[in-house]
């Protein structure tokens, strides 16, 4: 069961902070409860706080179902690979040892080579998922704090800073998610952030460190539309966002940073931006004059873009090559002189 979004588009600035919407969830669990007569394990895999299971569907569940909390580790476009592919298998059960769990852990053992099962309580597995993707949008917000430290001097180079940082696999972890560009985005992580940020202010957390990154978030989104706006007006010319999807190579848009940013200029700087991504809409447009571009996605064709003569573009995955009849500004990419 899979059904505990609802915490709306976070396309704009984010001041509401809200729980998941369990409504679904609960729902489906109230329909298995009228049809299971026999003993059977019931597995949840959707996203939630932790408590959730206690208070919304525990109270729901006849004698005979037996609740496994068994989220997935899996994202938009690589779903597949993925799920066969976990770095660990998570679950949670009220009993560490019994058939239910049993059944759950042979059924990952026929699948799966030699699969990481980390068993725990039900309110420990929730926890560990929303940590565990919250942590993906800390690392994001790091890197991407680093980009814009080195934006500032000449000599600096965030690829060339978070490369060595990458390289300290023994204190620092992985180097997935720590390269600069635009903020997380996608169905989940934002969200999960929101969510998790919900949490810390109804339990009174001395620090609400969830909240501190979807500002981090919304304000790198700020500073690159200022970006925007400054050149635009010193050059007087329009502006463009060239990729929205969230993820390279796909046409979902669901949490999109360039759309956050894309709303940040229309509200704050007054802009109106225009928008542009062959995987979203697919659209031929061809423009004709000069603009101010960010590069809001990283589909892999835009090197190849043949950006007007006298266009500036904002790339901030420092990837469209220099030319002599454009400006590329490589945001915290290393500048000579």
């Amino acid at each position: 069961v899979e059904m505990s979004r609802g915490l709306g588009d976070v396309y704009k600035r984010q001041d509401e902070r809200a729980d998941f919407d369990y409504s679904y969830l609960s729902t489906a669990i109230e329909w298995l409860a009228d049809i299971i007569k026999v003993d059977m394990p019931i597995v949840v895999i959707s996203t939630v706080l932790p408590g959730t299971m206690a208070k919304y569907i525990e109270p729901k569940l006849n004698q005979y179902m037996h609740l496994i909390y068994n989220p997935f580790f899996i994202a938009m476009g690589t779903a597949m690979h993925d799920f066969l592919h976990p770095e660990f298998v998570l679950m949670g059960s009220r009993k560490l040892s019994c058939n239910a769990v049993d059944r759950v852990i042979d059924f990952y053992c026929d699948i799966l080579d030699k699969p990481k099962i980390r068993l725990m309580s039900i309110e420990s597995a929730e926890l560990t998922k929303v940590a565990y993707n919250t942590f993906i949008s800390l690392k994001i917000a790091y890197a991407n704090s680093v980009m814009e430290i080195c934006h500032y001097f000449d000599e600096c180079d965030v690829d060339d800073v978070m490369n060595a940082i990458k390289s300290a696999d023994v204190r620092l972890i992985s180097s997935k998610y720590l390269n600069g560009g635009m903020g997380d985005g996608g169905g989940c992580h934002p969200r999960d952030n929101i969510a998790m940020s919900w949490l810390s202010n109804e339990i009174g957390m001395s620090h609400n460190i969830f909240d501190d990154v979807m500002k981090c978030r919304e304000d790198q989104a700020q500073w690159l539309a200022k970006i925007v706006f400054e050149n635009a007006t010193e050059k007087n010319l329009p502006a463009a966002i060239l990729g929205y999807s969230f993820k390279p190579e796909t046409n979902i848009t669901t949490g999109s940073a360039a759309l956050l940013t894309y709303n940040i200029l229309h509200d704050k700087f007054g802009m109106n931006v225009k928008l542009m991504d062959n995987y979203v809409v697919d659209n031929s447009e061809i423009f004709d004059q000069p603009y101010v571009f960010l590069i809001g996605c990283k589909h892999s064709e835009y090197p190849l873009h043949d950006f007007p003569s006298g266009s500036v573009v904002v790339d901030p995955f420092r990837y469209i090559p220099e030319s002599s009849d454009i400006t590329v500004i490589h945001i915290g990419g290393e500048r000579n002189g």
